[in-house]
Formats: C-alpha cells, sequence, structure tokens
C-alpha cells in the first residue's frame, strides 16, 4: 500500500526546508516571526477543530509526564472530546497513556487494521 498523502507531504517538508535554507536570511526577521505566528495559530485551529469534531486521535509516541503529545493527550482522555489509541511498543508513555484510558494499538500498517471493536464509538 503506498502512502500518496505521506510522501507528498515529505516532499513538500523537504522543499520547504530547502526554500528556508536557501532563501531565509534574505526575509525581514518581523515578517518571518508574523508567518511562524501565523502557521502557530492554523496548526492550532486544525486540531482544536479535529478534537471538537470527535475525529479519532492516534498517539505514535509520547513520553510519561511530559510534553505536549502528553498534555494534549491526558487532557482529551480527561475530558473525553475523542476517542484515543496509542501504539503499544512497550514504552512508559504507551503504558501511562493506556491506563488513562487510552485503547492500545499493537499493530498497524493503517487505520484499517484497527480492530473492529476499536473503530465503534
Amino acid at each position: 500500500m503506498i502512502l500518496t498523502g505521506t510522501l507528498v507531504n515529505s516532499a513538500a517538508i523537504v522543499a520547504g526546508s530547502l526554500a528556508g535554507v536557501l532563501i531565509g536570511k534574505f526575509i525581514p526577521e518581523r515578517f518571518s516571526d508574523a508567518v511562524e505566528k501565523g502557521a502557530a495559530l492554523c496548526v492550532l485551529y486544525i486540531g482544536v477543530d479535529g478534537m471538537l469534531a470527535g475525529e479519532k486521535t492516534l498517539v505514535a509516541q509520547c513520553r510519561a509526564g511530559a510534553g505536549g503529545t502528553w498534555d494534549g493527550t491526558t487532557e482529551n482522555l480527561r475530558r473525553g472530546w475523542s476517542p484515543v489509541f496509542v501504539s503499544d511498543d512497550g514504552s512508559e508513555g504507551a503504558q501511562a497513556l493506556i491506563a488513562r484510558g487510552a485503547v492500545p494499538v499493537r499493530t498497524l500498517s493503517g487505520l484499517d487494521d484497527l480492530q473492529p471493536a476499536q473503530l465503534q464509538f
């Protein structure tokens, strides 16, 4: 199964990174700061919109007790905004999220691999 979206996203990240390295020094810092803040607001909006729409959340990896992924996921579990699945890789972070109510996923090559019981909300 070819993940076209992942490949396109990866190519866009590489192209954007190269463009930033090549022309970034010619862009005024004030403009760069404004674009960075705008991008942060867009990411925040997308995350909140998906969360409020009840989309499924899949946590691939996180560190227990620290970081944005941990904070956001534990808040989601506490408030019940959306179902949370976590890659059960045996890590301390995964085990802590499972203990708080996240559904463990042991093998996953695509969202179609989620067990039928995990798809019913």
